[in-house]
């Protein structure tokens, strides 16, 4: 967010014409870290945070479907099933809350 918008762009690897959108989407990440910081305590207490694992889940799910959609490089296609597995962990733990919490 705070960094200049042509090293954002190369380092993102997008062209966006504004670099509001670029910071626009550094908030919406930092927001999403938010999230599941507030997940971390409710998990430790015992608590399955489900919002927080819905927020995931939409995020990931979302994530995923645009990078394997528009995949062009090896590496967006990479990231789609990164994010696709992180899905995928995130719908076993809604399914198994009492494994997702348990201590390993």
């Amino acid at each position: 967010m705070l960094f200049p918008p042509a090293w954002l762009r190369q380092k993102a690897g997008i062209s966006a014409d504004s670099p509001l959108l670029l910071r626009l989407y550094g908030v919406a990440i930092t927001a999403l870290l938010v999230g599941y910081g507030f997940g971390i305590p409710l998990a430790n207490s015992g608590q399955f945070p489900q919002g927080v694992v819905y927020m995931g889940l939409v995020s990931n799910i979302g994530a995923a479907f645009l990078l394997l959609r528009s995949s062009k490089t090896r590496i967006t296609f990479i990231l789609g099933i990164f994010f696709t597995l992180i899905a995928t962990g995130l719908i076993i733990a809604l399914t198994r809350p009492d494994f997702a919490l348990s201590k390993f």
